[in-house]
This record gives C-alpha cells, structure tokens and sequence, in this order.
C-alpha cells in the first residue's frame, strides 16, 4: 500500500481520488505562477536596462545645427553690390545681389544688413531709403 493509501485509509473526509485532482490543481497553480514570476524578472530586466540607458545619455540635448540661409553673411553681399558715391535703395541692393549671387532675399533683410553697416560706419544713410558706401 502506498502512503496515501495508508494515510487516508482510516475514514478521513476526502477521497484518495480528489485529492490527486487536489494536488494536481495546485501544481497547476503552481507553474502558472512560476510563469508569471519569470515573465515579471524579464520585465524588471528590460526597465533596469532602460534605466541604465537613460542615465547614460546627456541631460540636455545635443544643439541643433543650424544651416546657413545664405552661402555668405547678408551684409557681406550688400557691400560686394555697392560701388563707391553711388546711391542705392534696398530694392536696388535686393535686386543686385539676386543679379550677381544668385540669391533672392527679402527687402526687410537687405534694410537690417544696410542698418547694420551704417552703425559700423561700412555705409551711411543720405536719404530717407537711399544708401551710399561710406
């Protein structure tokens, strides 16, 4: 006789029977659980690694490169356009530098370079709008 037979033989409660589905449930249980706790160190392991990932990068992110509009600075254009005791306007400049460079700018832009260059003293202003070398 094996040891469930001996130890339920004396008129316990519960049958020889249901206690093997009994215990059968509970391996059961038993390996979904075990399942479940590896299926969670897999995901514990995959957020450390994004943790360490993240701590590894910069803080702050990198600058962004800034392209250039133009291939050289805009007042260095308008004063390759103008000639000495000439006058010109910005639509003129604007004009000129499409001619001569290749490159279409707004008028507002040809106005900032010129203001920017009559404050130092590259060109100055005879007019209201009119603009001659320095």
């Amino acid at each position: 006789m094996d040891n469930f037979s001996l130890l339920f033989s004396s008129g316990e409660s519960m049958e020889y029977d249901e206690i093997l589905r009994y215990m059968k449930t509970m391996n059961l249980v038993k390996r979904m659980l075990m399942d479940v706790i590896k299926m969670i160190e897999v995901e514990e392991n995959e957020l450390i690694t994004e943790i360490i990932k993240s701590a590894e990068k910069p803080a702050m992110p990198e600058a962004p490169i800034i392209v250039a509009k133009y291939p050289k600075p805009v007042r260095e254009m308008v004063l390759s356009v103008m000639e000495p005791g000439k006058m010109y306007t910005p639509t003129d400049i604007k004009r000129l530098i499409r001619e001569k460079h290749g490159v279409d700018m707004s008028t507002s832009t040809v106005h900032t370079a010129l203001h920017r260059l009559v404050n130092r003293k590259k060109v100055r202003r005879v007019g209201r709008g009119v603009y001659q070398l320095a």
